[in-house]
């Protein structure tokens, strides 16, 4: 039997997989709109990550079946010829689309069968039911949709001046603008299993793990940045492990994405960093486990673990040569407990306690520093609360930033306002102190503000659209 690999990758849930990218298959370039250039997508052959012949073989197969819209492929000559196993051909199959986001709509699951007898052998052994979004006649309809949403994602990723800047920005995109598809994760979709793929992500803007992933990848095979997808069976969930340098990092744009886990409703505008560009042991102390990183190098370097987005929970914004975000202020009331602060200010309870206050900063990266812009009252009440008696009030501040060409926006719970870069001043443009409701997060596309306005976190989003004057 020929040694195809050093080591056996995990099998990984044929059900919520990912990945996916933007051309006709086999042809393995990117191409989008004349603003963007044509790049090959990649792959880094580093220490421990070689792929055989064999493998290269299987993976041409299947990317030729793909095209073609097959429905089933004969894998018997790589049980009887190569001594391949079924777990190792599922576990190809998955890293094929792993590694191809270009193939964006095929799904993940797949079935396998064979027949034969321990004397003879196996005379026959197929995949078969490979999942399709759709056919090959919506193809060129479907790619076109994708071409433009991938244009209008890298554009703005462009901003950034540096690999680091790309993906940072390339992140934020992503969180900010899908929505983690929740009746997929829970198997109730009743479409195909798009949510898996980067046209998902981009086009439909919804997703489960596998789509953030494959879209990130995809830009990042764009800009030349080495990206691969990881996951670990442990916890069925899939992520990017991203080449910055010399080194290797985790991106996680899906568990970015934050969520309230009892009603499974998405934070609208809210963008997290706890897991941009960290090393192995940040990811080990946010619970990661059992990731297969399919002989890349271990992600041993913390340069980035103290980014200047460590602790943002807001979009970061790029105008000109500066980065904007919002960050919960150390000092707010908020921090200080209650028996604490009832003991030294007893008489102004409401008026400091129930306050939160979340700042505006602009960073330098030629300095790599921030300065304070701005400090915004940002405390979210239960609804109808809002009084020296009320003790249902939330930790967390709501508040959404994002950019209009050179002009900055940002929201407090009762309305969303622009900021004056040269005055420093802020100003509201949408008065929602009487919309029945507070915001709880903005997101801009274009010209047009989209925001949500509801009574608690918890409740559905109820999206409103407010166009820029």
């Amino acid at each position: 039997m020929i040694k195809i690999k050093k080591f056996l990758k995990q099998v990984i849930s044929a059900v919520l997989a990912g990945a996916v990218i933007i051309t006709a298959v086999p042809d393995v370039s990117v191409q989008v709109s004349a603003a963007a250039k044509t790049v090959k997508t990649q792959k880094y052959d580093v220490t421990g990550f070689v792929i055989s012949a064999q493998e290269k073989e299987f993976e041409k197969e299947l990317l030729s079946a793909f095209a073609n819209f097959k429905d089933s492929i004969d894998v018997t000559k790589y049980l009887n010829s190569y001594g391949w196993s079924k777990d190792f051909i599922m576990t190809e199959y998955l890293d094929t689309l792993y590694d191809n986001p270009q193939v964006f709509y095929v799904g993940k699951s797949i079935k396998f069968s064979s027949v034969g007898t321990k004397k003879l052998g196996t005379t026959n052994a197929l995949l078969s039911d490979i999942l399709y979004s759709f056919d090959a006649k919506q193809y060129s309809a479907k790619k076109a949709e994708l071409d433009a949403a991938f244009t209008k994602f890298v554009n703005y990723a462009s901003a950034g001046s540096t690999d680091v800047e790309k993906a940072l920005l390339a992140h934020d995109y992503l969180v900010n603008t899908i929505t983690y598809d929740v009746d997929s994760m829970n198997n109730s979709a009743s479409s195909p299993p798009v949510a898996t793929t980067a046209y998902s992500a981009l086009v439909r803007k919804k997703a489960v793990c596998d789509g953030y992933a494959a879209a990130f990848k995809l830009a990042m095979n764009y800009f030349g940045i080495p990206c691969e997808v990881i996951s670990s069976n442990a916890l069925n969930h899939a992520w990017n492990y991203i080449k910055i340098g010399n080194s290797w990092y985790h991106v996680d744009a899906t568990k970015d994405d934050p969520i309230t886990l009892s009603t499974k409703v998405e934070s609208f505008g809210q963008v997290s960093h706890d897991r941009f560009l960290i090393s192995d042991a940040a990811a080990k102390k946010l619970k990661y486990k059992g990731w297969d990183k399919r002989g890349l190098p271990a992600a041993n370097s913390t340069t980035y673990d103290n980014g200047f987005w460590h602790g943002v929970g807001s979009n970061v914004v790029k105008i000109k040569d500066k980065f904007y975000y919002l960050k919960l202020d150390e000092k707010s009331p908020a921090v200080i407990g209650p028996d604490k602060f009832k003991k030294e200010s007893p008489d102004d309870f409401n008026n400091n306690f129930f306050r939160l206050y979340t700042d505006l900063y602009e960073y330098t990266a030629k300095t790599n520093k921030s300065k304070k812009l701005l400090t915004i009252d940002s405390t979210w009440f239960s609804w109808g609360t809002e009084d020296s008696n009320s003790k249902l009030w939330t930790t967390s501040s709501f508040a959404s930033l994002g950019q209009y060409k050179n002009t900055l926006y940002y929201s407090t719970s009762k309305s969303i306002n622009k900021f004056n870069l040269s005055s420093k001043k802020g100003t509201v443009v949408k008065d929602l102190s009487k919309a029945g409701g507070y915001c709880y997060g903005f997101v801009i596309d274009g010209d047009t503000i989209s925001y949500t306005v509801k009574k608690d976190v918890r409740d559905k989003d109820s999206i409103k659209k407010y166009k820029i004057a």
